[in-house]
């Protein structure tokens, strides 16, 4: 009904995302950021997100340069890696083009926008279940 506020407690973002119109994020009793979910993804998110795994010998350097690749995340151990960019759109025919031409292998592949849980890991530096 117009007029009524109705406050919940969460730790479920994707239930926040989906039921609220304002969300406040707190972390140990401190307000983190508050807003609509738009505004806090427009004011908080440096990008949308590519999440991938490769088998092989993998051009790291020349993923970073890509256009719209705001950072970069790579652990070579288990040839798992995270791009932040500005448009995945963009950015993924030429980082599947980099793929295709290098003698590593894609054996995963997640693109999404980025998500409550993001903003909170970023803004608090910790996961929800730490």
């Amino acid at each position: 009904a117009t007029g009524t506020t109705l406050i919940l407690t969460t730790h479920y973002m994707e239930e926040a995302e989906f039921l609220c119109e304002r969300i406040v994020m707190m972390d140990q009793g401190k307000i983190l950021a508050e807003g609509s979910l738009s505004q806090l993804l427009e004011k908080f998110s440096e990008g949308d997100l590519i999440e991938y795994a490769i088998d092989g010998t993998f051009p790291i350097e020349r993923a970073k340069a890509l256009s719209g690749v705001v950072s970069s995340h790579w652990k070579a151990e288990s040839g798992q890696g995270l791009l932040t960019v500005k448009s995945i759109s963009e950015t993924l025919p030429d980082f599947l083009d980099l793929i295709k031409f290098s003698t590593a292998s894609l054996t995963s592949l997640e693109c999404r926008r980025r998500t409550l849980d993001d903003l909170f890991l970023a803004m608090s530096g910790r996961h929800l279940d730490e």
